[in-house]
Protein backbone atom coordinates (compact mmCIF):
# COMPACT_ATOMS: atom_id res chain seq x y z
CA UNK A 1 0.00 0.00 0.00
CA UNK A 2 1.60 3.56 -0.81
CA UNK A 3 2.65 5.80 2.11
CA UNK A 4 0.39 8.85 1.96
CA UNK A 5 2.09 12.44 1.17
CA UNK A 6 2.16 14.27 4.13
CA UNK A 7 2.74 18.13 3.30
CA UNK A 8 6.28 19.59 4.13
CA UNK A 9 6.67 22.80 6.82
CA UNK A 10 8.21 26.10 4.41
CA UNK A 11 11.27 25.96 6.35
CA UNK A 12 12.26 22.37 5.91
CA UNK A 13 13.38 21.11 2.35
CA UNK A 14 11.88 18.92 0.07
CA UNK A 15 12.98 15.15 -0.31
CA UNK A 16 13.01 14.89 -3.73
CA UNK A 17 14.37 17.32 -6.56
CA UNK A 18 11.22 16.82 -8.39
CA UNK A 19 8.71 18.60 -5.43
CA UNK A 20 11.06 21.91 -5.91
CA UNK A 21 9.57 24.00 -8.98
CA UNK A 22 11.64 26.38 -10.49
CA UNK A 23 10.38 29.73 -12.50
CA UNK A 24 11.65 29.86 -15.73
CA UNK A 25 12.98 33.22 -16.41
CA UNK A 26 11.29 35.66 -18.61
CA UNK A 27 12.55 37.59 -21.93
CA UNK A 28 12.51 40.89 -21.54
CA UNK A 29 10.13 42.67 -23.90
CA UNK A 30 7.85 39.80 -24.61
CA UNK A 31 4.86 37.98 -22.63
CA UNK A 32 5.01 35.12 -25.28
CA UNK A 33 6.65 31.79 -24.58
CA UNK A 34 8.83 29.90 -27.09
CA UNK A 35 5.61 27.46 -27.47
CA UNK A 36 3.17 30.53 -28.29
CA UNK A 37 5.75 31.53 -30.74
CA UNK A 38 5.44 28.13 -32.59
CA UNK A 39 1.92 27.44 -32.22
CA UNK A 40 1.54 30.90 -34.36
CA UNK A 41 4.37 30.34 -36.89
CA UNK A 42 3.20 31.39 -39.77
CA UNK A 43 0.44 33.57 -39.21
CA UNK A 44 0.59 36.90 -39.79
CA UNK A 45 1.46 39.82 -37.72
CA UNK A 46 -0.90 42.26 -36.18
CA UNK A 47 -0.04 44.92 -38.65
CA UNK A 48 -0.43 42.62 -41.74
CA UNK A 49 -4.24 41.15 -40.16
CA UNK A 50 -5.55 45.05 -40.07
CA UNK A 51 -4.63 45.16 -43.96
CA UNK A 52 -6.44 41.73 -44.32
CA UNK A 53 -9.62 43.85 -43.68
CA UNK A 54 -9.74 46.61 -45.89
CA UNK A 55 -12.36 46.46 -48.49
CA UNK A 56 -10.73 47.07 -51.87
CA UNK A 57 -12.48 49.58 -54.14
CA UNK A 58 -14.74 48.08 -56.68
CA UNK A 59 -13.81 48.50 -60.22
CA UNK A 60 -16.02 49.25 -62.85
CA UNK A 61 -15.02 46.02 -64.87
CA UNK A 62 -15.55 43.70 -62.00
CA UNK A 63 -18.98 45.13 -62.74
CA UNK A 64 -19.13 44.47 -65.88
CA UNK A 65 -17.77 41.16 -65.87
CA UNK A 66 -20.49 39.82 -63.50
CA UNK A 67 -23.69 37.75 -64.91
CA UNK A 68 -26.88 39.13 -64.98
CA UNK A 69 -29.49 38.55 -62.89
CA UNK A 70 -32.32 36.68 -64.78
CA UNK A 71 -35.95 37.94 -64.56
CA UNK A 72 -38.61 35.58 -63.40
CA UNK A 73 -42.31 36.95 -64.49
CA UNK A 74 -44.92 37.30 -61.71
CA UNK A 75 -47.51 34.76 -61.50
CA UNK A 76 -50.29 37.42 -61.10
CA UNK A 77 -52.92 34.30 -60.87
CA UNK A 78 -51.19 32.75 -57.89
CA UNK A 79 -50.59 36.18 -56.51
CA UNK A 80 -54.85 36.84 -56.70
CA UNK A 81 -55.43 32.73 -55.07
CA UNK A 82 -52.95 33.96 -51.86
CA UNK A 83 -54.69 37.06 -51.52
CA UNK A 84 -58.43 35.86 -51.53
CA UNK A 85 -57.26 32.79 -49.07
CA UNK A 86 -56.15 35.61 -46.82
CA UNK A 87 -59.79 37.04 -46.12
CA UNK A 88 -61.09 33.43 -45.80
CA UNK A 89 -62.77 32.87 -42.54
CA UNK A 90 -60.96 30.43 -39.98
CA UNK A 91 -64.55 27.98 -39.53
CA UNK A 92 -64.83 26.85 -43.25
CA UNK A 93 -60.87 25.96 -42.84
CA UNK A 94 -61.74 24.34 -39.66
CA UNK A 95 -64.69 22.78 -41.36
CA UNK A 96 -62.56 21.19 -44.12
CA UNK A 97 -60.71 18.71 -41.38
CA UNK A 98 -62.18 15.75 -40.65
CA UNK A 99 -61.10 15.14 -37.05
CA UNK A 100 -59.29 17.78 -34.81
CA UNK A 101 -56.30 15.63 -34.35
CA UNK A 102 -55.98 14.32 -37.82
CA UNK A 103 -52.68 13.67 -39.57
CA UNK A 104 -51.33 14.71 -43.08
CA UNK A 105 -48.62 11.80 -42.66
CA UNK A 106 -49.89 9.48 -45.22
CA UNK A 107 -48.99 6.22 -43.67
CA UNK A 108 -50.81 7.21 -40.55
CA UNK A 109 -53.90 7.86 -43.26
CA UNK A 110 -53.46 4.64 -44.90
CA UNK A 111 -53.44 2.53 -41.54
CA UNK A 112 -56.47 4.65 -40.66
CA UNK A 113 -58.24 3.89 -43.36
CA UNK A 114 -57.64 0.26 -43.05
CA UNK A 115 -58.95 -0.22 -40.00
CA UNK A 116 -62.21 1.16 -40.85
CA UNK A 117 -62.56 -2.10 -43.31
CA UNK A 118 -63.40 -5.31 -41.24
CA UNK A 119 -61.00 -8.11 -41.30
CA UNK A 120 -61.50 -11.45 -43.39
CA UNK A 121 -62.73 -14.41 -40.53
CA UNK A 122 -61.22 -17.42 -40.78
CA UNK A 123 -63.93 -19.08 -42.71
CA UNK A 124 -63.82 -16.47 -45.49
CA UNK A 125 -60.29 -16.70 -45.38
CA UNK A 126 -60.71 -20.55 -46.07
CA UNK A 127 -63.05 -20.28 -48.65
CA UNK A 128 -60.98 -17.80 -50.90
CA UNK A 129 -58.41 -20.01 -50.83
CA UNK A 130 -60.17 -22.36 -51.98
CA UNK A 131 -61.40 -20.32 -54.69
CA UNK A 132 -58.30 -19.03 -55.20
CA UNK A 133 -56.70 -22.43 -55.73
CA UNK A 134 -59.62 -23.91 -58.45
CA UNK A 135 -58.78 -20.84 -60.18
CA UNK A 136 -62.33 -19.00 -59.97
Amino acid sequence: MAKPIQPTPDNEEPEDDLDVIVPLPRRAGGNDSELDEYIHLGEPKRAQEEDLFEEEPETAESEEDAAPIPRIERDTKLEEEIEQEKYVPIESLIADVQEVGQSLDPVRMYLRDIGRHPLLTAEEEMDLAEKIRLGV
